[in-house]
């Protein structure tokens, strides 16, 4: 299989940065500055977005819909979507630097291709399939809806139980495949690409739904046996295309890839064939990706057997973020990078991709443009002479319901029962490094166990079958402003106003860590609402002040950590393992279970100093 390490990039984002960094308009030289980034790295392969938002593409067309000739401005003030996209935001500045390029005699994506070939990789051209950042009402008024479906508003998908039209286009219709093809073959003949990558991530609604679990559209075996081999054909005309133009223009064949969700179970729920686009389709690589942050439990081993027979290769995703939003989620770290190539690497996988590497986040916070992570991730050998930070998020890749899904605050944690040791629960995840015989050894085992108590009996936990010993250690955290549950039942974002972290060796000793500190008399007013033993869990986001407009909650959790020199390097294996939690006693007025919060693993070379 063809060794790959693939950069995915935002052409939309990445145009308007430097105005939007620092109020400067962009020029050729600035854009190439930034595709650049990545010369010399071990970046073999580089994506760059040309389709998005419902065929708006970034170049002359005459299929599609021109990004640059939006004029995004003029929706300010309306309210579609909220003004802040438009006049002044990303949108505008991008549009606005495309037309600036264009007036100078280059087109935004030529010199994309140019500056690929002069640093050596591939220029692949990514194609995000139906885009839409959510599941959103079809508005006559929104830019980021083409006249396509504004036309014909009978070809959107529509939510289940409702005849409302999202901003989503329904591949079940012929219409939208051959238009959709259209655009895709235009943007080949036009720039003289490596291959293309469609991104069935952005976002994973293909056919109209059953029933939808957080961003995930499900169709049933019945659907899915009616509906997949019309997506396949028409996966395997592209290839066609692909391979009639290649050979026309006299290039090497194209590869063809595709980013898909994290497990072929999804895939297959959502309508997406993988056996049959890699042997009728003649897939080059699969990216089986987490919707938004890295998941370290991807399992590449059942997506290798699905390519068994083939040459389609299975490259992982990573983001910069293990969560979706970058709070205390080690964002844009080498050695969490580096953990999660080494576990895909040592689970079979033949390259990996990296998305989302730019993010805006690492600019806010002032982190410059992490290079040395894309040498890291090029190889299992340079990844090995790393430090490296497993850090794994204990929630099922199935999807889930609403609020988990988007991981605003927290995920889905695993529910640890509180039963004999015989009903103990588990957590299985895939570790890459061998410290048997690898020069490494482990220096951090912790997990987190949210909503315990002194009045809890402590967890017993295990490591494959070698009991732990373990130190504990007391932390909460005070979340107000909107953590409240309306009274219709719908979850409501978090607003972050104020958090305050605080620790401490024993329950009754907790004090102040670090963030913004609570003004006492706000202090005083959460204490008479959070007195009781209902908590405030990210995931859960329970009920604090039901209907009001304010709202004060907590986590209270326990820091498990592990001694690690008791623990034989034979305990942590290769491959598959297993995490069991239990605890076998809860306090009487307990109204919430308990959930086990991120477990970290973190391994170094045995001459590292810790």
């Amino acid at each position: 299989m063809k060794h790959r390490v693939i950069y995915n990039d935002d052409f939309r984002t990445i145009m308007s940065f430097d105005q939007a960094a620092y109020g400067e308009p962009s020029s050729v030289g600035e854009w190439r500055e930034l595709i650049e980034r990545v010369r010399g790295t071990g970046i073999t392969s580089y994506v760059m977005d040309s389709i998005e938002f419902d065929n708006k593409v970034y170049f002359a067309t005459k299929r599609g819909i021109d990004w640059a000739n939006i004029d995004f401005d003029s929706f300010a003030g309306t309210g579609a979507d909220g003004d802040t996209k438009w006049k002044g935001g990303d949108y505008s500045l991008a549009a606005q630097v495309m037309k600036e390029m264009r007036g100078d005699g280059h087109e935004p994506l030529q010199v994309f291709v140019d500056s690929c070939r002069d640093m050596g990789m591939e220029a692949i051209a990514g194609v995000r399939m139906n885009d839409c950042h959510g599941l959103q009402p079809l508005s006559t008024e929104s830019p980021d809806v083409s006249l396509f479906l504004k036309e014909h508003p009978e070809l959107a998908l529509r939510y289940p139980g409702t005849d409302v039209p999202s901003r989503l286009a329904d591949y079940g219709r012929q219409e939208v495949r051959d238009y959709r093809f259209g655009v895709i073959q235009e943007l080949l003949e036009t720039f003289d690409y490596d291959g293309i990558e469609l991104n069935w991530l952005r976002f994973p609604l293909l056919f109209q739904p059953d029933y939808i679990q957080g961003s995930y559209a499900y169709i049933t075996p019945d659907r899915f046996a009616e509906l997949a081999p019309i997506i396949t054909n028409w996966m395997c005309d592209i290839r066609a295309f692909m391979d009639e133009l290649a050979a026309k223009n006299g290039k090497p064949r194209m590869c063809f890839g595709v980013r898909v969700p994290e497990t072929p179970e999804i895939a297959r729920n959502i309508g997406i064939d993988l056996p049959a686009w890699i042997h009728e389709a003649g897939l080059d690589y699969i990216v089986p990706s987490g919707f938004h942050a890295t998941n370290f439990n991807i399992p590449v081993q059942q997506f290798k057997a699905i390519c068994e027979g083939s040459e389609c290769a299975v490259y992982p995703c990573m983001f910069p973020n293990v969560v979706h939003w970058p709070k205390t989620t080690r964002t844009y770290q080498t050695e969490v990078y580096a953990a999660a190539a080494q576990t895909y690497y040592g689970t079979g996988a033949d390259g990996v991709e990296v998305f989302n590497h730019f993010h805006p986040a690492c600019k806010t916070v002032g982190l410059p443009f992490n290079t040395e992570a894309l040498n890291v991730i090029a190889a299992p050998e340079s990844a090995a002479r790393h430090p490296l930070h497993h850090y794994y998020i204990p929630f099922s890749v199935e999807p889930v319901d609403e609020p988990a899904q988007g991981f605003s605050s927290g995920y889905r944690g695993t529910r640890i029962p509180v039963a004999p040791l015989a009903q103990r629960r588990k957590f299985e995840f895939y570790f890459g490094d061998n410290l048997t015989d690898s020069g490494r050894k482990l220096d951090l085992l912790r997990f987190k166990i949210f909503d315990m108590s002194p009045d809890d009996a402590m967890p017993s936990v295990f490591l494959n079958n070698v009991r732990l010993t373990l130190q504990l250690s007391w932390r909460q955290r005070y979340l107000y402003q909107h953590t409240h549950m309306p009274k219709s039942g719908m979850p409501q974002p978090i607003v972050w106003k104020k958090i305050g972290w605080y620790t401490g060796a024993r329950y009754e000793d907790l004090e102040q860590l670090a963030g913004e500190e609570i003004p006492d008399e706000e202090y005083q007013e959460a204490l008479k609402i959070i007195d009781t033993p209902t908590y405030q869990r990210p995931e859960m986001r329970a009920a604090a002040a039901e209907g009001s407009e304010g709202g004060y909650g907590k986590d209270v959790f326990i820091l498990v950590d592990a001694e690690v020199s008791s623990i034989p390097p034979t305990a942590l294996r290769t491959g598959l393992n297993r995490l069991w939690v239990q605890v076998d006693k809860r306090r009487d007025d307990a109204m919430t279970d308990l959930y086990m919060g991120e477990l970290e693993i973190v391994t170094v070379r045995l001459d590292a100093q810790t």
